[in-house]
C-alpha cells in the first residue's frame, strides 16, 4: 500500500465524495419527540401530538401599525393576508370569518342546531321559562329593528329562543379571546390583528421554515407605516422553533468540532511536538464520520440534527487508536516504515480487543426501544468500525510516506504516572468504597423525560410566543384526550362521551379550555340518540306557551311556525345528521382536521384540555370511558423515562458479560479479563453515585453515557493491562497511551459542554465525569487490582 499510495487513497476519496453527494440530499430530523418509540398510542404519538396543539405546524402572526385606527389595522392585515395566500408558502391562512362564510356555515348549523343540544327537549323547556323567554323574544324584535332584517327575516323568526346566536357565541370561543373586526382577528384592545396561518411544508423542515420567515420578512417590509410608527410583525410558532433550532445545532456542531480538532491537536503537539501526524491521525477519524452517517441515512433516510452533532464524540472516541498506534510507534527503532510496522505489531492485540469492546457498547444500545438511542449506536458503531478499518490500512503507509523524520520521545512526566501506585489494599478500599456508594445513591438517582429539557429554544423566542398567546386569549393544552375508532364515526362516539366527563370536570374545576370537536360535530348515533329525546317533548304545551309569550311581545300567534316545523322534522328523523363532509366548504374545515384524524386503519378525535394539578389528572384518566386514552405532558415524561433504568440495567449487564467473555478468551483468563473490566465498572458506578449525590439527572439523551462510560473504561484497562503484565519491560509508553486516549475521549464528549442543546450538554458532563474516573482507576488503581488477583505486575524503566 505504501508502495501504491495513490491507489490506495482513491477508495477512501471515493467514499468521502458518496458521503458529500449523500449529504446534499437529506433531510435533518429537528424533533426531539422522533427520539421516542413510535406507533399507535405510542411515547412518540403522545409528545407529536401535544405539539402540534402547541402550534408545532402553526405560524401565529400579529401585526401592529402603531397609532392606527381599527379600520386601518384590518385593512392591512388584509393585504397582509392575501400576500401570503398568494406566495404559495401557506395552506391556509386564517383570519375571522367572513359575512359570507357565516352564511355558508350557518346554512350547514343552523337547520340542524338542535341536535347540538345534549337535550334538546330540556334545553327547548328551559327557554320557555318565562324570564328567559321575555328576554330572548326583545332580543329578537331588537335584530328584527335592524336593517339586516330585511333579508334575514325568515331566518330570525325560526330562532325565536336564541339558539343560534348562542350557538355562534360558543363557536367565537373557540377562536380564542378575539375580536372580530371587517373579516379580521383583533386583539380586545384594537392595537393588534393576528392571522393564524400553515405552512406549506412541515415546520420540522428546516430549510422549509426559514425560507418561511424570510418569505414574511420581505412582505412585511412592504407594509405601510403606522401614523406614529413602522409596522411591527411577530412570527411565533413551530417554524421559528425549527429554524433557530437549526441554526442553534448548526453553531453547536461547528464549535464542538473545532473545538475537539484544537483540543485534539494540542494534545499532538504536547505529545509528538507534530501537527503533521494530528493531521495523518484525522483522515480515519472524518472517514468514521462520513461513515457513520451514510450508515444512518442508508437505513433510515434521514438523521436526527442530535446525532448529527454526535460527530464530536466519534472524533474523540475515533481518535483513541490512531494516537494509540502512533504513541507505541514512537519508541520503536528505525527508519518511519518500521517504527510504524512495529508499533502495530506491538499494540495488535489491545487495538483489536479495544475496538471490540467499544463496538459491543453500541451494539447494546440497539438493544433499546428508543429510537435516539439505537441512531446514535448505528452512527457511532458504523464510524468506529470504518475508523478503526481505516487506522489499520491506511494510518501505517499514511506514516511511512508523509510521517515525521525524527519522532519525539514520551515526554518525562507521562511514564511517571506508571509510578503513581497505589497499595492493593488501598486500591482495593476505593474500590469497594466507589461501588457501596454507587449502590446507596444510585437509587436515589433522578430520570427527568421532559422534551423541553432537551431542545434550544431561545428564551426570548419562548416569550414571545407566550405575549402572542396571551395578547389574543389562546390557551396552550397540557393534555389530550384521545378518543380512538376504527372509523371515524367510532372516533367521534367515543369523544362525545369524553365530552360529557371533560364537561363535569370543568364544572366541578377539575379542568379548563376543553376544546372538542364533539360541541360542532357529534357522532351520527348520538344526533339520532338526542332526536329521540324529543319524544316527550309536549309540543301543544310547548307551543302554546311561546305562542302566548309572543302575543304579548307584539308577535303574531303564528309567527314562529317555522321553529316548531323544524322540531317535528328533527324528531322524526327528515333532517339529516351533520358529518364532517358538510364542514368541507366551511370556515370550520381546518379545525374539523385538526381534532379529527384518520388514516388507513383507524381514526382519532382528540380533545384539547388544561388540567389543574397531578389530583385532577388522575382523576380525569380513572373517569374516562374504555378506549379513551388521556395525555400528559408530565405523565408522559413519567411513563418514558420509567423504562429507561431497566433498559440500562439490561443493556450494561449484557454489555459487561459479552466484554467478560471476549476478554477470557483473548487473555486465557477469567481473571485478567476481569481485572480488564474493573475501570469501566468503576467508572459507571462513579458516575452515577456523583449523579445522584449532586441530585443531577439522566435524560433520555444522557442515560447512553452509562453504556459508553462501559465501553471507554474497559479500553483504557485493555491498554493499562498490556503495560503491567506484558512479557518485556515497558517504558511507560503503555500508561502513556491510556493518558492519551482518555484525553481523546474527554475532549471529543467534553466539548458537547459548549453546545446550546442542553441534551448534549448533559451528555458530554456525564461521559466526561466517567471517563475521568475510568483512566484514573486504570492508571492507578489496576496495577494494585492485578496484585490482589494474584498477577506479577513489571516495573516501569527507572523506577525503584
Amino acid at each position: 500500500m505504501a508502495a501504491h499510495l495513490g491507489v490506495t487513497l482513491l477508495v477512501p476519496a471515493g467514499f468521502v465524495l458518496g458521503g458529500l453527494l449523500l449529504y446534499a440530499r437529506t433531510a435533518t430530523e429537528q424533533d426531539v419527540g422522533a427520539m421516542l418509540p413510535d406507533g399507535p398510542g405510542s411515547p412518540r404519538e403522545a409528545a407529536r401530538l401535544l405539539s402540534e396543539f402547541g402550534v408545532l405546524n402553526t405560524l401565529l402572526i400579529d401585526l401592529e401599525l402603531p397609532g392606527a385606527t381599527e379600520e386601518q389595522l384590518a385593512e392591512q392585515g388584509s393585504a397582509l393576508a392575501a400576500a401570503l395566500r398568494a406566495s404559495g408558502s401557506f395552506t391556509e391562512v386564517t383570519t375571522a370569518p367572513s359575512s359570507e362564510e357565516m352564511m355558508v356555515l350557518g346554512r350547514v348549523l343552523f337547520p340542524r342546531r338542535l341536535y347540538l343540544l345534549e337535550d334538546p327537549r330540556a334545553d327547548i323547556e328551559r327557554r320557555l321559562e318565562p324570564e328567559r323567554l321575555k328576554v330572548a323574544l326583545t332580543a329578537l324584535r331588537s335584530q328584527l329593528a335592524s336593517p339586516q332584517a330585511l333579508v334575514t327575516k325568515v331566518d330570525l323568526l325560526r330562532d325565536p329562543l336564541g339558539l343560534d346566536s348562542e350557538l355562534i357565541a360558543g363557536l367565537s370561543q373557540l377562536a380564542g379571546d378575539v375580536h372580530p373586526f371587517r373579516g379580521q382577528l383583533l386583539s380586545r384592545d384594537g392595537h393588534h390583528l393576528l392571522l393564524v396561518t400553515t405552512p406549506a411544508r412541515s415546520a420540522l423542515d428546516a430549510k422549509a421554515s426559514r425560507a418561511l420567515l424570510d418569505t414574511l420578512a420581505g412582505l412585511t417590509a412592504r407594509l405601510p407605516p403606522g401614523p406614529v410608527g413602522p409596522a411591527v410583525v411577530t412570527a411565533v410558532g413551530g417554524p421559528r422553533f425549527a429554524a433557530e433550532t437549526a441554526e442553534v445545532v448548526r453553531k453547536d456542531v461547528v464549535i464542538t468540532l473545532l473545538t475537539s480538532a484544537v483540543g485534539l491537536s494540542l494534545l499532538f503537539l504536547a505529545r509528538f511536538r507534530s501537527l503533521r501526524l494530528f493531521f495523518l491521525a484525522a483522515i480515519p477519524v472524518g472517514l468514521g464520520m462520513v461513515g457513520g452517517f451514510m450508515a444512518v441515512v442508508l437505513v433510515q433516510g434521514r438523521i436526527h440534527a442530535l446525532t448529527f452533532a454526535f460527530g464530536s464524540v466519534l472524533m474523540g472516541v475515533g481518535m483513541d487508536y490512531p494516537l494509540y498506534l502512533l504513541n507505541a510507534a514512537s519508541v520503536q527503532p528505525g527508519a518511519a516504515m518500521a517504527r510504524m510496522s512495529g508499533g502495530l505489531d506491538e499494540t495488535w492485540r489491545s487495538l483489536w480487543l479495544g475496538f471490540l469492546t467499544t463496538l459491543i457498547a453500541f451494539l447494546m444500545m440497539l438493544l433499546s426501544h428508543f429510537p435516539f438511542l439505537q441512531e446514535a449506536a448505528l452512527f457511532a458503531g458504523a464510524g468506529i468500525v470504518t475508523s478503526f478499518a481505516a487506522t489499520l490500512i491506511l494510518l501505517v503507509p499514511l506514516c511511512a510516506r508523509w510521517g515525521p523524520k525524527r519522532w519525539s520521545d514520551v515526554p518525562g512526566w507521562m511514564p511517571a504516572l506508571q509510578r503513581w501506585r497505589v497499595p492493593a489494599w488501598l486500591a482495593g478500599g476505593t474500590a469497594l468504597v466507589i461501588l457501596g456508594a454507587s449502590v446507596v445513591l444510585t437509587p436515589k438517582l433522578r430520570f427527568d423525560g421532559e422534551l423541553r429539557h432537551l431542545d434550544a429554544q431561545r428564551p426570548q423566542t419562548l416569550a414571545a410566543f407566550e405575549r402572542v398567546m396571551d395578547r389574543f386569549g389562546l390557551r396552550s393544552a397540557d393534555s389530550l384526550v384521545v378518543a380512538r375508532g376504527h372509523s371515524a364515526e367510532e372516533a367521534l362516539a367515543l369523544n362525545d362521551a369524553v365530552g360529557s366527563v371533560v364537561r363535569h370536570s370543568t364544572a366541578v374545576g377539575g379542568t379548563s379550555a376543553a376544546l372538542s370537536v364533539g360541541s360542532f360535530l357529534p357522532a351520527v348515533a348520538t344526533q339520532r340518540a338526542r332526536a329521540q329525546r324529543l319524544a316527550s317533548l309536549d309540543v301543544s304545551r310547548a307551543r302554546a306557551q311561546l305562542s302566548e309569550a309572543a302575543v304579548k311581545a307584539g308577535f303574531l300567534p303564528g309567527a314562529f311556525d317555522g321553529f316548531w316545523a323544524e322540531v317535528s322534522a328533527v324528531r322524526a328523523g327528515e333532517v339529516a345528521p351533520l358529518t364532517s363532509e358538510d364542514f368541507s366548504l366551511t370556515s370550520l374545515a381546518p379545525l374539523v382536521k385538526r381534532l379529527l384524524r384518520c388514516s388507513a386503519t383507524s381514526c382519532i378525535a382528540v380533545t384539547p384540555v388544561q388540567l389543574g394539578g397531578p389530583a385532577q389528572l388522575t382523576a380525569l384518566a380513572a373517569d374516562l370511558p374504555t378506549g379513551a386514552v388521556l395525555l400528559n405532558t408530565d405523565a408522559l415524561a413519567k411513563n418514558t423515562m420509567a423504562r429507561i433504568p431497566r433498559q440500562l440495567a439490561l443493556m450494561s449487564g449484557l454489555g459487561l458479560g459479552l466484554n467478560v467473555l471476549l476478554l477470557a478468551f483473548a487473555y486465557r483468563s477469567p481473571r485478567l479479563a476481569v481485572a480488564a473490566c474493573l475501570p469501566g465498572c468503576l467508572g459507571l458506578a462513579g458516575t452515577m453515585a456523583i449523579l445522584a449525590a449532586s441530585h443531577s439527572p439522566l435524560n433520555i439523551v444522557s442515560a447512553s453515557a452509562l453504556v459508553l462510560i462501559l465501553g471507554c473504561g474497559v479500553d483504557y484497562g485493555i491498554f493499562a493491562l498490556q503495560g503491567l503484565t506484558g512479557p518485556s519491560p515497558v517504558t511507560g509508553v503503555e500508561s502513556t497511551g491510556v493518558v492519551l486516549t482518555a484525553l481523546t475521549s474527554l475532549i471529543g464528549f467534553g466539548t458537547l459542554v459548549l453546545a446550546s442543546y442542553r441534551a448534549l450538554q448533559s451528555l458530554g458532563a456525564a461521559v466526561g465525569l466517567g471517563i475521568i474516573i475510568s483512566a484514573a482507576a486504570a492508571i492507578l488503581l489496576l496495577p494494585g487490582f492485578c496484585r490482589l488477583l494474584g498477577f506479577r505486575v513489571l516495573k516501569v524503566e527507572g523506577s525503584p
